[in-house]
């Protein structure tokens, strides 16, 4: 089974450096089916975590401050300017998985979308980032852990397969949003939208 690394706080853990309502989105004629995820929140940050399965895939995703996204990727190797580039958008670490028996369970997440104030908006996915890297000159070292952190853009999981690792939308700090997921059970195309989630403040 392929684990990508997880992110603070489970990922300071294993790798020991490294909200709910609706939207005010309008309904689309087209839209999927909402399913309300499960929140929590940390008694002692105020972070929050939302998780949700059902037709086989599980999504489970939690709020990273910016400073926690900002001090990882420094200490990663990325100059001050290139991390904060990346704390400056809307990021989570995320468990993704198929929790059925049988049958396989594909994501593509550059399907998936975000609806809120200003329309929609979408992952931003290791290939958005590693052409930037290459184009700015950061060393591979970097641009090799980078890779490792963020989750793959497509993947197929067998039964009880799982991955972990973190999740970049182009949102700021502090936005609300709703997410639409898209995945394919078997020979049948999925869509959700879970509403009222948010990205850590500022």
């Amino acid at each position: 089974m392929h684990t990508i690394i997880p992110i603070p706080f489970r990922l300071l853990v294993l790798c020991a450096a490294l909200a709910a309502g609706l939207s005010a989105v309008p309904a689309q004629a087209d839209e999927a089916p909402r399913a309300r995820p499960a929140v929590e929140t940390d008694p002692e940050t105020g972070l929050r975590e939302w998780q949700w399965d059902g037709e086989g895939l599980s999504v489970e995703m939690g709020q990273l401050l910016p400073d926690q996204v900002r001090a990882f990727f420094i200490g990663r190797g990325f100059e001050d300017s290139m991390a904060d580039r990346v704390a400056q958008r809307c990021a989570f670490w995320g468990s993704i998985g198929n929790t059925g028996r049988e049958g396989s369970v594909k994501i593509d997440l550059g399907q998936w979308r975000t609806l809120g104030s200003g329309g929609t908006a979408p992952l931003l996915l290791n290939s958005h980032w590693q052409r930037k890297w290459e184009e700015e000159g950061v060393p591979r070292g970097p641009r090799t852990a980078f890779r490792w952190t963020v989750l793959p853009a497509e993947h197929r999981f067998a039964p009880q397969d799982w991955l972990m690792g973190m999740i970049v939308i182009d949102r700021p700090p502090g936005a609300d949003f709703d997410l639409e997921l898209r995945w394919r059970e078997g020979d049948e195309q999925r869509r959700r939208i879970l509403p009222g989630l948010s990205c850590a403040p500022e």
